[in-house]
């Protein structure tokens, strides 16, 4: 059991940059940035874990209580979506 009281965890104490992982931990151990970023986005690596612990519980675990906490904290920032995304939606926030 980890610090915080779970089996496993990915916490995100990134303040700011969506698109690496500085400041995010897998398991509380530090997570190190692979040689090549591009195209990372913490919110889909956040639901990624989240599909990985299903499939860990659905293997091992299957008669006993899953609770999973996923609580996304890039709605609140939008302008740090991928650049397609934003691109999609621009003429919507510049119609307001």
């Amino acid at each position: 059991m980890l610090d915080g009281g779970f089996d496993r965890s990915f916490d995100t104490q990134n303040q700011g940059d969506f698109f690496t992982l500085n400041g995010t931990f897998l398991d509380d151990i530090p997570m190190k940035p692979p040689e090549d970023e591009e195209g990372f986005y913490i919110t889909t690596a956040a639901g990624n874990h989240a599909i990985e612990c299903l499939q860990d519980h659905d293997e091992d675990y299957k008669d006993k209580t899953f609770l999973h906490y996923l609580a996304f904290i890039t709605p609140h920032f939008p302008l740090q979506a991928p650049p397609e995304d934003i691109e999609k939606y621009r003429y919507r926030y510049i119609e307001g």
